[in-house]
Order: structure tokens, then sequence, then C-alpha cells
């Protein structure tokens, strides 16, 4: 049986990682007090506390789209010092021109708190030694095992580093000797050299990595540094930040070959292990529903799944009902305490 395991947001928050919705709210308390006080804090809290924005997609979708606008006739009409608009914080009015200018930085701020609070905490080493190994037993019991995820924080990558003697990470990166660090290649995927010793862990990150670069020369590099940085030599991070769908930059390499590598595998899979996944990715669901209509099978491990499922994959209103056939809903949260439970009902269906 050819099984995929595919990690959301969900499957990290027992290592303290926040769902969308969680950081939101977490920077909304943040942002609250404005202290200190600047106009670019006051407009981030402003998104923050918008009642139509639910989560931190919502946010960050807003956030960007006026960034676009910014050089646009309708704005710059809207600019001009003659009819100048104000915007209304929740502490004071703002200048749309100085709106406009601040929004770059706005940005800037609320995606060094994404990559902070995504970041590696080595504290939570034990808890992930206890679930990781559990989920990878399941997937991997013929000798490897493929994980799929749209998680930026290393977790798949911290499990491997602390059982290198049993485990072989494969993440499409191999070593430089020119530059003396792991750059891209895709090569890696294609390997075919087994360990007798070591069980190969191939880990396709579809919305890249805290700590993924493109250096000046065009190239693709781990760096190991879960942060933006300032470094002359590196030109952008490689991360899809979390927008609605359709994601900025899913189109672009290395996202367009790991999303393809997804597609052939899930072409050939039996089932597929979802964890903490909303189904909010279009170009995802396609997959996804391709699988299902090739008979595969997913088992939807989140406190919402029937909700995620029927709504967000189907497009369609949650009766309790209802059965689509092919899906198992698992409706808890993967925790330290739950693993075991989880595993069991995983593995009761797999036997069917």
């Amino acid at each position: 049986m050819r099984i995929a395991l595919f990690l959301g947001a969900g499957a990290s928050v027992a290592y303290g990682k926040p769902t969308t919705r969680d950081i939101k709210n977490k920077l909304q308390s943040k942002y609250r007090t404005n202290n200190p006080p600047t106009d670019a804090r006051s407009i981030l809290f402003s998104f923050l506390d918008n009642y139509h924005f639910n989560d931190i997609e919502d946010v960050l979708q807003s956030i960007y789209e006026w960034d676009r606008l910014r050089d646009s006739h309708a704005i710059k009409y809207l600019s001009d010092e003659k009819r100048t608009a104000y915007i209304q914080t929740p502490s004071h009015q703002v200048p749309f021109p100085t709106f406009l200018k601040q929004v770059k930085e706005v940005k800037e701020i609320i995606e060094d708190d994404i990559f902070e609070n995504y970041s590696w905490d080595r504290t939570k080493n034990g808890i992930l030694l206890e679930i990781m190994a559990r989920l990878i037993a399941v997937v991997g019991k013929s000798g490897e095992a493929h994980i799929f995820t749209t998680n930026y924080d290393r977790a798949v990558e911290q499990f491997c580093i602390l059982n290198s003697a049993a485990f072989k990470l494969i993440d499409g990166f191999g070593p430089d000797s020119g530059l003396g660090m792991y750059t891209w290649t895709n090569n890696t995927y294609l390997q075919q050299d087994r360990e007798n010793d070591r069980k190969s862990v191939y880990l396709y990150k579809l919305h890249g990595s805290l700590d993924w670069k493109r250096n000046s020369d065009g190239i693709i590099v781990k760096t190991g540094i879960e942060r933006r940085t300032n470094d002359p030599n590196i030109s952008e991070n490689i991360a899809i930040m979390p927008t609605i769908s359709p994601k900025d930059g899913a189109e672009k390499e290395p996202f367009k070959t790991i999303l393809q590598h997804f597609s052939r595998f899930m072409n050939e899979a039996d089932v597929c292990i979802v964890i903490g996944y909303s189904f909010r990715d279009a170009h995802i669901n396609e997959v996804f529903s391709s699988f299902l209509s090739h008979s595969g099978r997913l088992i939807v491990v989140s406190p919402n799944a029937k909700a995620d499922v029927f709504g967000n994959l189907y497009g369609l209103q949650l009766h309790e009902d209802r059965i689509i056939p092919n899906i198992v809903p698992v409706e808890q949260y993967l925790t330290e305490t739950t693993i075991h439970e989880i595993i069991s009902e995983i593995s009761k269906h797999l036997q069917k």
C-alpha cells in the first residue's frame, strides 16, 4: 500500500506553532497597545482588528493588495493633496498618503512576526520525537516515507537531524561544494539508492521554508537561518506567505516542481493521511480531487475535518448524516496525548 502524509498548520500545534487564526489573534493582542506608538503599528492593528478578517490569510491578503495598488492611477487620484482622504485607525486618523507609504513597512513587520512564530523551538524536540516517529512508522513501512506539507517550520527536518542514524532526509536540496551549502537541485527527489540501515524521508514543502533563500546569483539555498535577513547576498526568502488562494508565487520555482511531485505521487498513492489542513488552497485541492476521483482514500485528522472537507474541498453545506465515499474524518487535534488514539484510528482504517 502506497501512503502519503500531508501536514497542514494544525499538525504543528503540538510544537507550539499557531494556526492561521491563532497567529492573527496573537498579533492582534501584541499590537493593541501600539507601544511604541507609530503610524505603521497603528495601521497594522487596524488590519488585524478588522471584523471581516477571520485569520492571518485575510489580513495579509489585504495588506499585499494595498501594497500592489500603491503605484496605480486610482490611488494617485486619492493621494492628490487637494483631495486627501484619511484612514481611521483605532487610535487616530492617518492621512491616506501616509497610509500608502507605511503599507510596505506594515508588510515587513507582519512577515517578521510570521518568521518569529514559526521558527523551531528546540524545547519541543521531545514532543516532536514522540509524534513524528509514530506517524512515520505508519506511512513509511516500505522503507521510505513521503511527507507533503504547507508548513514553513522545520519539524520534519529537525526530526531527521535528531534521528540521523535511522532516517535520511531527501528534500530537493543537495550539497554544493563551491558554495559550501545545500542548494536546490530537485535531483535528490529522484534518488533511488536506498540505505539498508536508514529509512528515506522524502519531504516536499509546497509553500517553502523559513530557511530557504535565493541568493544574488539566483540560486536557491538552504541556509538554516529561520528569519528574514538583511544579507546583501540574499535577494529574497523562498516562502509563500499565508494569503487567500490563489497564492502569490505558487506558479514559480521551486514551488511548481514540488507541486508536480505531489501530483505524481498522489496519482500512484492508495491513501493520503491529512493532518491539520483546512483545504483552502485551490491548486492543492485540484490534486486531492483528482486523487479521490481515482478511488484514493483520504483520512483527515482535524477537529473540523467534516466541515473543512465539505465546505472547502467540495463546496457543499455540511450535513452530519452525509457521508462522502473514500473520506474518513478523525475529528481531533494532534497532540502528545492524542497521538496514540489517532494512530490507532488510522491503523484501523488502513486495514480495511
